[in-house]
């Protein structure tokens, strides 16, 4: 069910995030969208270079699945989890100091 949710909400844009759309549109409609789903957990926020990122926690690393972190520009900064190899990017992260700014 999360891949499902993870292709529709990062490989493509609907039509509340279209490619023409401003980036803090195209982010508030991921958001919206991550908030809405089952899997959903909490999102939480760290600032990295100046730039503030959206870690989508589903929990689902927990049981071998991915997580997705999102930068302010509506971008897929970082995705980790599973069985994949450790990902460069989660070496950039302080993973101590997420602060939590939604909870289902």
């Amino acid at each position: 069910m999360f891949v499902c949710f993870a292709i529709i909400a990062f490989a493509s844009c609907n039509k509340n995030c279209d490619e023409g759309a401003p980036a803090d549109t195209c982010l508030d409609a991921k958001l919206e969208e991550y908030k809405a789903s089952d899997d959903a957990k909490t999102i939480q926020t760290q600032t990295v270079n100046g730039e503030t990122h959206y870690w989508l926690n589903t929990d689902a690393r927990t049981y071998d699945g991915v997580e997705y972190i999102l930068s302010e520009n509506c971008d897929t900064a970082c995705v980790f989890g599973g069985l994949w190899q450790p990902q460069p990017c989660v070496g950039v992260y302080d993973w101590d100091n997420w602060q939590v700014i939604w909870q289902k």
